[in-house]
């Protein structure tokens, strides 16, 4: 009876917010209804994770609490951002909503970096090693093409200051630190779980949102009612998928190694994600201070 009542909260949370994101297709743009809706959709997937949380139980429920703080915040920008345009004319990007936006990552890194050490209980030293190894070597590739093609060409603007090119520069950045948490916990065995699946969608969402903005923001350009829509419900559809992770009862098991036996000792686990975490950033660094004393050019 319990998992008919579980399946039919998932359901209708699920009905809702998929009829919120479409509703909000034909919501014109100017106007407070417009971000409040997509405020009203953050919001009630921050909701749900705490509901999800009070139904399942779920061992490290720490990570998802972060998670939903991170949400919150992160739909709290659009309301900040909204503030900003109507009192105090601020229209130049970015702006005091960032600070807001850019709060998702903590929650996710917080969230993810639990899920990993949980579940890399049940790896050996070789495999916990090897899996590391090669997260951190994708963590590097990736950082050399997003400083490359992307971070490089913000911080050679004369008009960005510096707090300005560290908020652009922390989007991709915080991309790239939750890919490879996304990535480590694929090699640990979470691509198994349901729920898992639908933060790893809930990410490719959130990612996708973030590329379709920095390339908006790079060009200069500005984006028409359609493709500005498209961005903010792919969005609207993270938040959502995060609700639905935590509603789905395979949450119960998305941070438990599978295995009972603990083969890697604490310490070493500690050490790959501390690794896994700061590849990005440390390689990002490097190419900072190569750029900076040797005037290396882009690609």
């Amino acid at each position: 009876m319990s998992c008919v009542v579980e399946s039919k909260l998932l359901r209708l949370y699920a009905t809702g917010q998929v009829l919120s994101i479409v509703t909000f297709f034909f919501i014109p743009i100017e106007g407070w209804l417009h971000a409040l809706w997509q405020v009203g959709v953050g919001w009630a997937g921050a909701t749900f994770v705490l509901v999800g949380m009070r139904r399942f139980r779920p061992e490290g429920k720490l990570a998802w609490y972060a998670l939903s703080g991170g949400v919150f915040l992160n739909a709290a920008g659009l309301l900040v951002e909204m503030i900003g345009v109507r009192f105090f004319h601020i229209t130049s990007a970015p702006g005091p909503a960032d600070l807001f936006w850019l709060s998702l990552f903590p929650g996710l890194i917080i969230a993810l970096g639990t899920m990993v050490f949980r579940r890399s209980a049940c790896e050996d030293p070789v495999a916990l090693a090897l899996n590391t190894l090669v997260c951190a070597l994708v963590a590097t590739t990736l950082a050399i093409v997003a400083w490359e093609f992307i971070v490089w060409q913000i911080h050679t603007d004369p008009h960005l200051s510096l707090g300005k090119r560290v908020i652009v520069t922390a989007y991709p950045l915080g991309d790239l630190i939750v890919l490879a948490l996304v990535l480590r916990l694929v090699f640990a065995g979470g691509a198994r779980n349901a729920a898992f699946a639908l933060i790893v969608l809930a990410l490719a969402f959130f990612l996708g949102a973030d590329i379709g903005w920095a390339g908006l923001l790079r060009s200069g350009k500005t984006p028409g009612p359609v493709l500005r829509r498209l961005l903010e419900m792919a969005s609207m559809g993270a938040f959502a998928l995060v609700g639905a992770a935590a509603l789905h009862p395979a949450v119960r098991r998305i941070g438990k190694a599978e295995d009972e036996v603990r083969p890697s000792t604490p310490t070493a686990r500690w050490v790959a994600l501390v690794v896994s975490i700061t590849t990005a950033p440390l390689v990002m660094a490097a190419q900072a201070l190569l750029d900076h004393w040797h005037a290396v050019s882009s690609f």
